[in-house]
């Protein structure tokens, strides 16, 4: 008799225990997950996932924009071993051939150089011109879109040769959180990954187009992101958008070799075939980790469309998030240098028919 009233406590203590909603953080800012484990605690930590519970105190409104509401059936992180269902193209090769630490490092130290990056500065403001230039200087044609005043995101687009009409967008944000002179990981590493990668498939000659977009605001609540995504669907051109990447920090990790592979369930083939295409032309481990938060890429996977984010791997990374010591001179290049060899042959193998 003991033993079964012992068995029904713990049933009854485990109910109890597990009966509070569950909630995925979609801020890691250091005082807000102070905040947030007032009314939560924490029953899942991944690095980039973290799942709370609702202690039974009511979590006050303010918080509650940085917690959405998630089931643990789309909670996933694993590191997918290598499959041999993919072959180094020797185009691919010859594409990430050139890549260098120097030409990173100039495209880092550039925006670094601009004293405060926060979206409507003038420093900003200056930021999306020398991006644009850039774009131009490539080849690519290019916009400069203000969703509010003096908030810009820029665009550079390629038209494709046989299907102009497919598209294929590569995104990374220009905006810091305002730190001076800093913001070097995040997100100028991120720009330097799409440059780089704007230069290499334009010498492809790609089938399908390609609008690589410099997202702003960002850091504001992904303010650029959503209005892009807002301005496709109104133009009826969401439909043809069919892959998307989104470079968020790709320039630091106390490992040198694991990168993140961020989306929702529902894309979780796709994460497979990125951890493959990894494997195949890097020297990085993959992490594929469900669900999406807090980067430009969730706008455009909230509309069913197939997107990945490729991260540095969280539970490694920069000890300068958000923080003034985000400079130039504290990334790790050669790793950066292999996640935007990731994207060079992703980008080109799907924008290939």
């Amino acid at each position: 008799m003991k033993s079964l009233f012992s068995m029904l406590i713990i049933l009854l203590y485990s109910a109890v225990s597990f009966s509070g909603e569950r909630y995925l953080v979609t801020s890691h800012v250091p005082h807000d997950l102070v905040d947030i484990l007032k009314y939560t605690k924490i029953i899942k930590d991944n690095g980039r996932v973290i799942i709370v519970e609702n202690n039974s105190k009511k979590i006050p409104q303010y918080l509650k924009s940085k917690l959405r509401k998630i089931t643990m059936e789309e909670v996933i992180n694993f590191m997918p071993t290598k499959s041999q269902g993919l072959y180094k193209d020797p185009i691919i090769e010859k594409l990430i051939s050139d890549l260098s630490v120097n030409e990173v490092k100039i495209i880092v130290n550039k925006l670094a150089s601009f004293e405060n990056r926060r979206s409507g500065s003038v420093d900003n403001q200056a930021a999306v011109k020398y991006i644009e230039s850039e774009m131009a200087a490539i080849g690519l044609k290019t916009e400069i879109d203000c969703f509010k005043k003096k908030k810009c995101n820029v665009y550079g687009r390629l038209e494709g040769l046989k299907t102009p009409q497919d598209i294929i967008i590569i995104e990374a944000h220009i905006d810091s959180v305002g730190k001076s002179y800093a913001g070097a990981d995040d997100n100028a590493s991120g720009i330097a990954g799409l440059l780089m990668i704007a230069r290499r498939i334009v010498k492809s000659s790609p089938d399908k187009s390609f609008i690589f977009f410099a997202t702003n605001g960002e850091e504001q609540g992904l303010h650029g992101a959503k209005y892009f995504v807002k301005k496709l669907a109104k133009e009826n051109l969401l439909k043809n958008v069919k892959f998307v990447i989104n470079m968020d920090m790709i320039g630091y990790n106390e490992s040198n070799t694991l990168v993140d592979i961020e989306t929702d369930k529902k894309f979780l083939d796709l994460a497979k075939w990125m951890a493959d295409v990894t494997h195949t032309y890097t020297s990085l481990t993959p992490n594929i980790t469900t669900p999406a938060w807090g980067s430009d890429h969730v706008p455009f996977i909230n509309k069913d469309i197939p997107t990945l984010l490729t991260i540095e791997h969280w539970k490694t990374k920069t000890p300068c998030y958000h923080a003034r010591c985000d400079l130039p001179d504290h990334l790790s290049y050669d790793y950066a240098v292999e996640i935007i060899k990731l994207n060079i042959a992703a980008s080109y193998l799907k924008g290939m028919n």
